[in-house]
This record gives structure tokens, C-alpha cells and sequence, in this order.
């Protein structure tokens, strides 16, 4: 039989990082994960699937001599407003001292890369899966017949796990109602290094590229709208990109293909289970993408979860410290959920009354420099709520 201290399930960003986060440590690690998969390229040649990572992510990555290969493009500036407003919100990564508000990287291309690293220095298993997972002895039975020992399993397997189904886990599910269609598009004028993002109907950002010229829209609708802007011709979605960001961005040159994939905001009812099965990243929480935080929260985790381990697998020390680590983490989770549903909710308000209150707010925001500091540090993963562990 064979044994590991730990076994990651999962491979996707957070579990990667997290493997290689083990090994590093010294930690005997086996990745368990599917092949590798070719990203999905739109017609500009790129992964239509893009990431914002905060400085603190990677940073991370960096330190573990991960993401250094991937190219990736500096978000020095924001822009937010709303479209029936009057004002707008600036953010601006020189106001706390750092040349960057976040990263933006094309989603597969850092796949390929942490992948990669992980194939070079950990065990990895990809032409099997989990079947069996046995609370009691601490094991997994592969679907090839091998059982598998471990003092650690983290299942990072995302929002679809299929071990934490297995687990019998309660899931508490928020459909949105929602969905975001993702494409590519190039811009006139250029980016200028600055992310866009626009509440109205949905909400509608846009995050600068490597190309100049180009930038990644990620555009969350209401379902009554999706069928409309899916079946429209590319110079018809042009134009409504337009109708939507001209004023302040320019005109759009061109737009890639499009797809889209339901939003939905969930939570599982326990993190840890049996003192020694920890659930991970979008395995154990997913968020409403209008901030942007899905995957920096699972790197949250995964960054602490690998420091609470530094002192070893002593179940004297190790099971309450994992005890504490799960209830922060969901606490969080929770926070960053309920603040999601507060912006979305509060940016929908549509009577002239509510409006004003909204462009009244958002003007004397943005005149308070003080409060944007606080704003870009939480979203950097450097303020006091990114300190909650």
C-alpha cells in the first residue's frame, strides 16, 4: 500500500499551487488530477478564459518560482461607473504605494505552467481517479483498484467536486439567475493598462491584455438577456459593447467568438471533515466574479493552509490548528459572499431615488481617498478583512 502525507485532489490553479506549495515544504505530496486539457483560443490566438490574480497571489506564485513563464499583463488603474450614473469611481495602485492593482493572465497558459512544475517535482497521477475515499483508515481507493494512504487529504477538485459529493457534503447553492459570457476585444485607442467595469444591466468588465490593443470582457447578464447578446453577429455584439463603453473607453475594433457558463454563488457546510479531509478553493466556496476574488480566495486558502502545516502532521497539534484554519476560512468565505450580494444588489436598484442616493454615494466616495486606499488593499489582499485567518 502505498502512502503520502498528503493527497491533493485537484488541478486547477489552487490545487496545483497548493501541491507545489507541499513539495516545497518538504511535505511527500501525490497530485491527483486529469490531463492536461489545450486551452480554448478564440480567433486572436488567446485563451478566451482570462484571470485577475491581486498582487498578493502572485506574489505567492513567485516565491514558490511559479508563473514566471506566463505572460501575463499589469492592471495599474480601474475605472468604475454605472450607466444610468452621473460619476464614476477611480482606483489607482500609485495611491498605496505599489505600481499594480492586479495581474491579469490567460487561464490554461498558468495551468500549463504549474502543471508542468508539478510533473518535474511531485508525485502525479493522472490516468486514474478517486472512487472510494475511507474516512476511517484514511484512505483512497483509485479507480484502477490502487488504495492510496494519507495523513492529509485536500480536495480542490472545484465547484463540481466530485469527492465532496461522494462525502455527502451539503452544498448550499445560490443560483444568480445570471450568466456571464466571456470574449476577447480590441480597442481603438488601447487599454492603457487600466480595467474597466460597468454596472447596469449585469455588470460588464474589461481587463487589459498583453496586446495593447486588446482586453478580456467578461459580461454578467441576466438570463432573460444571454440568448439575445449570444445569437447576435460580431459587429452587432461590437456595437453593443460600444453602446456600453465608448463614452469612456472608445470604440472597439473587433470582438472574438463567444462563449458563456452560469454564475452562481455557493458554499459547503463544512471545510474540514473527519479531522484530516480539507475542502479547498472553489471545492469549498465560489463567488460572484463582479470583484474578481474567486481564485484569489482559493490561493488565500491554499497559502494558509500550508503554513498551519510547517510544524508537521502531530494529531496532538495538527487537528485542532486544522479545526481553527476550516472556520476561518468559511468565515471568509462568507464575508466576501455577503459582500458580493451587497454590490450586486445594490448596484440594481433602478428607481430615481434610489439612483441619486447610488450617484450621491459613489461621488463623495469617490472625493474620499482615505475609503478607495481601504478598498484597493482589501482587493490587493492586504487589508484588514484579508487578514481574517
Amino acid at each position: 500500500m502505498v502512502e503520502y502525507e498528503v493527497i491533493v485532489s485537484g488541478g486547477g490553479i489552487t490545487g496545483l499551487a497548493t501541491a507545489i506549495g507541499l513539495c516545497q515544504r518538504d511535505v511527500s505530496t501525490l497530485l491527483i488530477t486529469d490531463p492536461l486539457t489545450k486551452p480554448k483560443r478564440g480567433n486572436f490566438g488567446l485563451d478566451l478564459r482570462t484571470l485577475a490574480l491581486s498582487t498578493v497571489s502572485t506574489d505567492w506564485l513567485y516565491k514558490l518560482e511559479l508563473a514566471k513563464t506566463t505572460p501575463r499583463q499589469r492592471i495599474e488603474s480601474m475605472r468604475v461607473w454605472e450607466a444610468r450614473g452621473a460619476t464614476y469611481i477611480d482606483f489607482n495602485a500609485t495611491s498605496v504605494g505599489t505600481n499594480a492593482l492586479a495581474w491579469t493572465y490567460e487561464h490554461q497558459s498558468l495551468v500549463a505552467e504549474l502543471y508542468t512544475q508539478c510533473t518535474k517535482k511531485l508525485d502525479v497521477r493522472s490516468d486514474s481517479k478517486i472512487s472510494k475515499i475511507d474516512k476511517n483508515q484514511r484512505s483512497v481507493t483509485m479507480n484502477n483498484g490502487e488504495t492510496i494512504t494519507c495523513k492529509l487529504l485536500v480536495i480542490a477538485e472545484g465547484a463540481q467536486s466530485f469527492s465532496r459529493k461522494m462525502l455527502g457534503v451539503p452544498w448550499r447553492r445560490h443560483d444568480l439567475k445570471q450568466r456571464a459570457i466571456v470574449t476577447l476585444a480590441r480597442l481603438v485607442e488601447g487599454h492603457k493598462n487600466i480595467a474597466f467595469q460597468r454596472f447596469g444591466d449585469g455588470v460588464c468588465a474589461l481587463l487589459p491584455m498583453q496586446d495593447a490593443d486588446v482586453v478580456s470582457v467578461i459580461w454578467s447578464v441576466p438570463e432573460k438577456y444571454v440568448q439575445e447578446l449570444v445569437n447576435l453577429s460580431d459587429e452587432d455584439f461590437k456595437m453593443r459593447l460600444e453602446s456600453q463603453f465608448a463614452v469612456i473607453c472608445g470604440e472597439f475594433t473587433a470582438v472574438d467568438r463567444r462563449v458563456n457558463f452560469p454564475l452562481e454563488q455557493s458554499l459547503a457546510d463544512q471545510f474540514l471533515l473527519r479531522e484530516w479531509i480539507v475542502l479547498l478553493g472553489d471545492s469549498a466556496h465560489t463567488l460572484h466574479p463582479l470583484a474578481g476574488q474567486g481564485v484569489n480566495l482559493g490561493l488565500e486558502d491554499a497559502r494558509q493552509l500550508i503554513a498551519i502545516l510547517k510544524g508537521g502532521f502531530d494529531s496532538r497539534s495538527i487537528q485542532p490548528t486544522l479545526r481553527h484554519y476550516a472556520a476561518r476560512r468559511r468565515v471568509r468565505a462568507q464575508l466576501l459572499q455577503r459582500a458580493m450580494t451587497f454590490f450586486d444588489a445594490t448596484w440594481s436598484w433602478c428607481s430615481p431615488t434610489t439612483r441619486w442616493l447610488r450617484n450621491t454615494g459613489t461621488r463623495r466616495f469617490n472625493n474620499c481617498d482615505f475609503l478607495k486606499e481601504q478598498v484597493i488593499r482589501e482587493a490587493m489582499g492586504i487589508g484588514p478583512l484579508a487578514k481574517i485567518r
